[in-house]
């Protein structure tokens, strides 16, 4: 049989090992390792004003997916865009250009708080002549003809920078019109 000394010796041993056991887990010993907070990833893509937009990001625990869910918080306010409530994704049209800074951060509820700050650039749409070609005009008879370009923001105003239209003929906001005369 086991003397009452003895089992209070093993009862000891016993709760001292369950103790370094569990200080050890919850991390209380100093330089002891801890689980690493999560980290966000994601690289939002530029966007363009009047196009649909959207951006994802993800959040990793200990070098996998987090298990348990969490909670996003993105903030940063980027014209035309917008972030549902608890969402890791920002949509929506962007109305106007810039390079905007967002902050999104995701809450583990036991790993803690991350956080990461990303720029989006929003652009401008090119602007594109439409119009390659204008038809030949004939001399005494009248002449309209459009050159239009598409894209950018705003209306667009033309204007008539180099060389010269014929006798005749006149250029204005993107229209020829007149009648040529002999040159």
């Amino acid at each position: 049989m086991i003397s009452e000394r003895q089992a209070n010796i093993s009862l000891f041993r016993w709760l001292a090992v369950s103790m370094i056991v569990f200080c050890l887990a919850a991390g209380l010993f100093p330089g002891s390792a801890q689980a690493a907070a999560p980290i966000i990833s994601g690289s939002p893509p530029s966007g363009q004003v009047g196009s649909p937009y959207s951006a994802s990001f993800t959040a990793s625990c200990n070098s996998t997916a987090c298990i348990v869910p969490g909670s996003w918080y993105i903030s940063g306010s980027i014209p035309g865009l917008s972030v549902p409530t608890n969402s890791n994704t920002i949509q929506g049209i962007p109305s106007t250009a810039n390079a905007y800074e967002v902050q999104v951060s995701y809450t583990d509820p036991t790993l803690g708080i991350a956080t990461k700050y990303f720029t989006i650039i929003i652009t401008t749409p090119a602007l594109v002549f439409s119009t390659t070609s204008i038809p030949m005009a004939t001399v005494g008879m009248a002449y309209s003809a459009s050159v239009v370009a598409t894209g950018g923001t705003g209306s667009i105003s033309y204007a008539l920078t180099n060389g010269a239209l014929p006798s005749g003929l006149s250029f204005n906001n993107g229209q020829v019109s007149g009648i040529p005369a002999r040159g």
